[in-house]
């Protein structure tokens, strides 16, 4: 059994080859973030200013359960790391995921430095602040897949593997003040365990026993998803409320709203999976394997996608208005550029240590 790199920095064995349905899954996840910050920053400026995407269906669709399906994989494909010792898996996390935020970080907080002395801008202390927060608020979710696997170290390591010991860990986290990016912190934890658990507890095995057609458990996916989006509104979106029992929303109200999220998360996570599953069983095309494809250079296109949507896009598209033709359009011209960077930068040396650590794939 080879075992093969994945964009978390972690390893998953298979035979001799990369796992095509996760890689199809992870693209279809990478395709679903990049479309949805297109709506976001390409829609033109007042659809942005005014918000008016937290407004939209497909933007809300997307931001239901796209990121929780990558943590759900990450948890799910951290199950092979605990097979090393504690110090190795913290140093590959270390290596795989701090050291590329360090670099990208860096690298275009001193681009902007140089900008500004070009132009006699330039002030030192703001030039500090901006890196400092920089370093440690950006690539959110790469910061939460940092955490969520040292809890799940301690957890089986310390507590022997306790499952209770996850269900307090996440009752204590509840109570804990939103500060610094916490509560997106938290919002990933239950998936990345439930994806580690799962695998753990031979959850595939399980799966095909209990399930003798993907059909059946697909149509109830989508029915729970499908009911549970109904209720997707403003406050549902882990941006706009938080996650933290002492929000302005009153305890018992973010507690449902902390709850229904979670449950609409799972909901999509599970109907994507399943639909994924579906289609690599079935079918091996063209678009299949392209989708494949970039998932294993997700960790790339994520990576550049956080810069270019937020600082590129927009001011290319500030006159733009909604529309959904637009929003393909650019979602397919930001693939292709993406993976044309990732597979250029890939083959600079420097570029692969640093920024990929380990490389993309």
């Amino acid at each position: 059994m080879s075992k093969i790199l994945n964009w978390e920095g972690e390893y998953y064995e298979g035979n001799n080859s990369r796992n095509f349905t996760i890689d199809f899954i992870r693209g279809t996840a990478i395709l679903l973030v990049v479309l949805g910050h297109n709506i976001q920053y390409g829609s033109g400026d007042p659809f942005y200013q005014t918000e008016g995407y937290l407004e939209n269906t497909l933007f809300k669709l997307i931001y239901s359960f796209h990121m929780p399906l990558f943590a759900v994989l990450s948890g799910y494909l951290f199950y092979w790391s605990m097979k090393k010792p504690p110090k190795i898996v913290l140093i590959k996390r270390l290596i795989s995921l701090l050291i590329p935020i360090f670099c990208w970080v860096t690298l275009v907080c001193m681009g902007r430095a140089a900008i500004l002395m070009l132009k006699h801008e330039f002030a030192l202390f703001e030039f500090v602040h901006t890196y400092g927060n920089k370093l440690l608020f950006s690539h959110w979710f790469l910061w939460a897949i940092f955490w969520c696997p040292l809890i799940v170290l301690l957890v089986e390591k310390v507590c022997e593997g306790r499952k209770w010991m996850y269900g307090l860990i996440l009752l204590i986290f509840l109570f804990i003040p939103a500060r610094y990016n916490s509560h997106l912190y938290v919002y990933m934890y239950p998936y990345f365990v439930v994806g580690f658990l799962f695998n753990k507890l031979d959850g595939v095995n399980w799966y095909k026993r209990a399930v003798k057609k993907d059909w059946w458990a697909l149509v109830i996916a989508v029915i729970a998803f499908a009911v549970l989006f109904v209720f997707y509104g403003h406050d549902s979106y882990i941006y706009t409320t938080r996650i933290s029992l002492f929000g302005e929303k009153g305890a018992i109200t973010q507690l449902g709203i902390d709850v229904y999220r979670w449950a609409i998360g799972f909901a999509g996570s599970v109907m994507a999976i399943i639909l994924c599953k579906m289609v690599c069983d079935k079918w091996k095309g063209v678009g299949v394997r392209l989708l494949a494809y970039f998932g294993q250079i997700s960790f790339g296109i994520y990576i550049l996608n956080s810069y270019v949507s937020g600082y590129g896009l927009r001011r290319i598209t500030g006159s733009f208005t909604p529309n959904v033709v637009i929003w393909i359009v650019e979602t397919i011209v930001s693939m292709a550029v993406y993976a044309a960077a990732v597979e250029i930068m890939e083959r600079i040396p420097v570029v692969k240590k640093c920024c990929w650590a380990e490389g993309k794939r």
